[in-house]
């Protein structure tokens, strides 16, 4: 291991970007494969590890440099090491990872749920090196053989900060999404992210599960999968995700999703009372409620052109002052924006996201 690299106990009003020509990422399934693909063919040198080992071959011919053992792949010194491996492994990981790892190398993973990686990052005594981040990517496919650098086209991060996160490493997980995912992100703290990716991935996920449970149970099943066209395509697509993964990803967030399922049965058993009751009012207001999001997705294809692709928002460059860059960028996240390029430390590039 070696210490030549510097990010810590710099000057944090220099102007030069922090080091960034090599990525370290252990667990090439869907997401880490698709993310080192990904990096790999825009030029950077990327190490890869994984348990599972016999599509190294193919990982290989993708410009991957894959490592025979996870130690081996941390000693080669990343800028930057990525873990992709399923959550309930990390604990196992972590004490292996720090025992090698160089305390300049910047450590950040891509899990769907933040407070218990950070918890783990913590526990592990990692902390000041870690900036926890999450794509929001995927399918209903997993393992190498799925993974594809075009997966990540158009994704969006998030990246969480904490009271220890340092902003040199900040900026160097930031520019390996902007500068060579070709990605944006934004940034939120682990709680707010894991209360927002129950919202719309997690509890959605359960959703979809409960659709198909119905279908499969029903006694007109094999008629109504016949007449099943593409309302019922769109809302279970996520059902095909794999029972195991997806009970794993649910059960890493139980809080947030128990939360939202017992506010949406209220929500759908008030609907079931309001149908019986044939109460109007209810109906009305039930059906209407969500318009300012229908309002914001109609407005998005409205500015679609006539060749069908999406009219780019209004870019702006915005100065960051780096004694208060948490709560500026999380103020720029809450109103919508995401930073699209880092130009140097003190300034980045950000776009208007479509809001309610």
């Amino acid at each position: 291991m070696t210490g030549d690299k510097t990010i810590e106990g710099g000057d944090s009003c220099s102007e030069q970007l922090p080091q960034l020509t090599s990525v370290a990422v252990a667990g090439l399934g869907l997401i880490g494969g698709s993310l080192a693909q990904r990096l790999a063919c825009r030029g950077m040198t990327v190490y890869g590890w994984d348990l599972s080992q016999d599509f190294y071959p193919q990982a290989v011919s993708s410009g991957i440099r894959c490592m025979p053992s996870l130690e081996d792949m941390v000693r080669a010194d990343p800028d930057l090491l990525v873990i992709a491996t399923p959550l309930k492994a990390i604990d196992d990981l972590l004490p292996r990872i720090k025992k090698e790892m160089n305390p300049q190398t910047t450590l950040t993973d891509v899990g769907s749920v933040k407070q218990q990686v950070l918890h783990s990052v913590e526990k592990a005594g990692l902390a000041d090196s870690y900036v926890g981040a999450h794509p929001m990517a995927g399918n209903e496919q997993e393992g190498f053989y799925a993974s594809s650098s075009d997966l990540m086209d158009n994704a969006l991060w998030a990246i969480t900060v904490a009271d220890s996160t340092d902003y040199r490493r900040f900026l160097q997980v930031g520019q390996m999404i902007t500068a060579y995912a070709s990605n944006e992100f934004i940034t939120v703290d682990a709680a707010i992210h894991d209360q927002a990716a129950a919202l719309i991935s997690h509890m959605p996920h359960a959703v979809s599960t409960a659709l198909i449970n119905r279908m499969v149970e029903s006694p007109v099943a094999n008629v109504a999968y016949s007449l099943s066209a593409g309302s019922w395509r769109d809302m279970t697509r996520v059902a095909l995700t794999s029972p195991e993964r997806t009970k794993a990803m649910i059960e890493e967030n139980p809080q947030e999703v128990s939360s939202l399922l017992k506010t949406m049965a209220d929500s759908l058993r008030d609907l079931s009372r309001a149908l019986d009751q044939k109460d109007n009012r209810y109906l009305d207001q039930f059906f209407a409620f969500g318009n300012p999001y229908r309002q914001s997705q109609w407005e998005q294809r409205r500015l679609m052109n006539q060749f069908g692709q999406r009219t780019e928002p209004e870019h702006r460059t915005l100065t960051i002052d780096q004694s208060d860059w948490k709560n500026q960028l999380g103020s720029v996240s809450r109103n919508a924006q995401s930073v699209v390029s880092i130009l140097s430390p003190s300034q980045m590039e950000i776009k208007q996201y479509p809001h309610l």
